[in-house]
């Protein structure tokens, strides 16, 4: 039921979420419809990517840092600017 309510809450949302696996060096594992969208590149593409290939704000090392802040604190919330594919920033 709570698994019903996040996926109705995230996909109806007009901001992008995403699900990164770090043990897998933060490959997308999930990506809601916005973020798709924003993005432009299709859904299986971008399940297969890393966050510093669309996002100039991460580098490996940076996705890292913020993975430790996240155990550490156990949450976290942050915006940033990506690079759709056509270059154009969202």
């Amino acid at each position: 039921r709570q698994m019903l309510r996040f996926r109705s809450l995230v996909e109806s949302a007009e901001d992008g979420f995403y699900i990164f696996d770090p043990a897998d060096d933060f490959r997308i594992l999930y990506i809601n419809d916005a973020g798709v969208r924003h993005l432009g590149w299709s859904r299986a593409e971008l399940e297969g990517m890393r966050p510093w290939q669309w996002d100039p704000n991460f580098t490996p090392a940076t996705t890292a840092a913020l993975w430790t802040m996240i155990r550490e604190r156990g949450t976290t919330v942050f915006e940033t600017t990506v690079v759709g594919r056509d270059g154009g920033r969202v």
